[in-house]
């Protein structure tokens, strides 16, 4: 029989014997990136959304019909193809243009079904231009001149968030924010801000889809300039939704709430956020561009 002082030992020996790579191990995140939703003007004054993921895949919507595509090989631009139909996105100044064919037989595309445009600062497909921007200056925002030298990007570890103003008309709700150069140094933005509506738990609002919106002040054929932040200056965006149920099955007014608008500025995954009440209805939201003024009317 074991004496007690022996079966001590024994644990304590058990004890110094364990291995680290037994101790719990935090599972690791695999949460992506939601897909990036951007909006294109076609001709025929058609409308389509392009939802493009992290993982290249895309889902392409014109109208009321939905294709699913994968990434294919392109010689320029980007492309990808579905079942029987291919989406290639190619650069031309300053619009992302974009073409919808029908695919033969050999997998080539042919027969032309939708010609759409979007402007963009580089969108989905290209890297950001470099951003440049004026020396000293007055606490105000500006759109930057080329041919200068380039700020640095703003981070929002020196940004601000506010709601600047908010409007209601014709069943839609429009909330103008502000993002406010805290720092010492003037920085740029440039194209369109990362949104979250978030929901009363604390979590983005889901299922909602946010669409990136060129919005007035660019218009479907203005290319989106680099906003110049002098210390203390802003630059303004806008969130755009309905309060009229009715394009989702089941959903009724009011619809779910919305308590607080979460942002990373372009080029960032920090972000910050302001309390907001809205119900958006139809599981959308539209995000324009970052721009050197409150008001949406375009200068010059």
């Amino acid at each position: 029989m074991k004496s007690p002082y022996g079966l001590v030992l024994l644990l304590v020996l058990a004890a110094c014997d364990r291995s680290p790579s037994q101790a719990p191990v935090a599972a690791a995140s695999t949460t992506e990136p939601p897909p990036q939703t951007v909006a294109y003007a076609c001709d025929q004054d058609r409308q389509a959304e392009a939802s493009y993921g992290a993982d290249g895949s895309l889902a392409l919507t014109v109208g009321d019909q939905t294709w699913p595509m994968n990434p294919a090989d392109a010689v320029t631009g980007a492309r990808w193809t579905g079942e029987a139909l291919e989406w290639w996105v190619t650069t031309d100044g300053g619009q992302e243009v974009a073409v919808l064919r029908r695919l033969n037989s050999q997998r080539v595309g042919e027969a032309e079904l939708a010609r759409c445009v979007r402007p963009t600062d580089g969108g989905v497909l290209v890297p950001a231009p470099a951003v440049p921007a004026t020396p000293g200056g007055p606490a105000t925002a500006a759109s930057a001149e080329p041919g200068q030298p380039a700020d640095t990007p703003c981070r929002t570890s020196s940004l601000s968030l506010r709601v600047a103003s908010e409007e209601a008309a014709a069943g839609s709700r429009y909330q103008t924010l502000a993002l406010t150069n805290a720092g010492r140094a003037a920085c740029t933005l440039t194209g369109y801000p990362s949104v979250s509506l978030i929901g009363p738990n604390g979590q983005p609002r889901s299922p909602l889809r946010i669409l990136q919106d060129p919005g007035p002040y660019y218009g479907t054929a203005g290319a989106i300039a680099s906003v110049r932040l002098a210390p203390d200056a802003s630059a303004y965006f806008d969130v755009i939704t309905t309060a009229v149920a009715g394009e989702v099955p089941g959903e009724t007014e009011p619809c779910p709430a919305v308590v607080a608008v979460r942002v990373a500025p372009p080029g960032d995954t920090a972000t910050a956020q302001v309390p907001v009440q809205i119900n958006p209805c139809n599981q959308r939201a539209r995000v324009t561009p970052l721009r050197p003024t409150e008001d949406t009317t375009r200068g010059g």
